[in-house]
């Protein structure tokens, strides 16, 4: 099959889940023998260095998406949600109308809330299945940012950004031929607001034919972007309430923080047991150099992709509920362990401080979940028979 991705941001390099994702799905489909191009906004945020992986091909189309106060303001009167219209640019919806015009494309698929405005020219352009694929109920976030808003200017403009981006998600998933959710929430949310074929097609990682060598089982990681806010507000939380609960027990611990942006957040915290590592160049290396992941996450939809990616490695990983939503599957005490409020995860992340033979297990455990559920191969079976599934457009 031909496969057209349409994405709001370069896959490569892969800096935070997003682009990881973007980047699995089509090395995934390449290796599953489609032939796959990637047309993606270059923004000042993820310019991209052109690096294309073996099998595919890809190209990028610079879209200035810098906010100003000017553009922010008329936003308020329109229609269209800010989010998206910051992506808004003729060039590249030039670039996209050439594309579908060239090649006859079996599926072009929509990456993300910034591509869904793309839908309509699609559809008018190209005879090819139009697939969605939905990595967040976007405005469930946006509502949730609402609430916690610092300033009722801020939660109204957030508040209306939650309708307009409700509207257009609607709109676009009931104008595809299908939607590939990345987690079970997300399936059921579309599945809610569009009578289309949804399924459930997770993030396919690559996971080693046996588990890794356990790290250090008295060291904490904690690996994630600080440019979604969903991050920062788990991490500020965990930080100021959970951590120390956990070094009043534990004066020993040690927590490793790493990820794009971790330098300038972390610039201002007191070193109380903390090593700042800032953006690494090898996620599944430093997941290896311990053996219990931390994902403290308060907010969001979807599929963590580095706590996927953390069990791939065999990782023990310890985690709010709303952190692991989007698993399905996976059971606290057999393949991870999960707590909630402050004392909830301290106490899951004190258990699992003091009982190497326990992050033994469930490292072990998560390396068997994540073989069966998010193995690349698997995942790009399931995206290849869902594409398959799929009524052709109508000539």
């Amino acid at each position: 099959m031909k496969v057209l991705l349409v994405s709001p941001k370069p896959p490569w390099p892969p800096v935070d889940g997003g682009t990881f994702s973007i980047a699995r799905m089509a090395v995934g489909l390449a290796r599953a023998g489609h032939r796959v191009h990637v047309l993606s906004a270059a923004t000042p945020k993820h310019p991209g260095d052109g690096s294309v992986p073996a099998g595919l091909s890809a190209e990028r189309v610079a879209v200035d998406t810098s906010i100003r106060p000017l553009r922010l303001l008329s936003s308020l009167a329109a229609r269209a949600p800010y989010a998206t219209a910051r992506f808004a640019s003729g060039a590249f919806s030039s670039r996209l109308e050439a594309l579908l015009g060239e090649e006859a494309w079996d599926v072009v698929q929509l990456e993300g809330l910034g591509t869904y405005p793309s839908a309509g020219l699609i559809r008018r352009a190209s005879r090819g299945r139009l697939v969605v694929r939905a990595h967040n109920v976007e405005h469930a976030l946006f509502r949730e940012r609402a609430r916690g808003a610092g300033n009722p200017a801020e939660a109204a403009f957030l508040h209306l950004e939650a309708r307009r981006v409700e509207r257009l998600e609607r709109a676009t998933w009931r104008l595809a031929d299908g939607i590939a959710a990345i987690g079970p929430e997300v399936a059921a949310a579309c599945a809610a607001a569009a009578p289309v074929p949804v399924a459930t097609l997770p993030v396919g990682v690559e996971v080693p034919s046996r588990p890794p060598p356990i790290g250090d089982p008295t060291v904490l990681l904690h690996l994630s972007a600080m440019d979604w806010w969903p991050n920062r507000e788990g991490l500020s939380w965990f930080l100021s309430e959970v951590w120390p609960h956990v070094r009043r027990v534990r004066a020993a611990a040690t927590l490793r923080l790493a990820g794009r942006g971790m330098d300038q957040f972390a610039r201002s915290l007191p070193p109380d047991g903390l090593s700042v590592e800032g953006e690494v160049p090898d996620a599944a290396e430093f997941l290896r150099s311990g053996a219990i992941l931390v994902v403290p996450l308060l907010s969001g939809s979807g599929v963590r992709v580095k706590i996927v990616e953390a069990m791939a490695e065999g990782r023990a990983v310890v985690a709010t509920s709303r952190a692991v939503e989007g698993l399905g599957g996976a059971v606290h005490g057999e393949h991870l362990l999960v707590g909630d409020g402050a004392e909830g995860l301290a106490a899951s992340i004190l258990l699992a401080l003091g009982d190497a033979a326990l992050v033994a297990r469930l490292g072990k455990a998560a390396w068997r979940f994540a073989s069966e559920r998010f193995s690349a191969p698997a995942v790009a079976r399931a995206v290849t028979s869902f594409y398959h599934s799929l009524a052709p457009a109508a000539e």
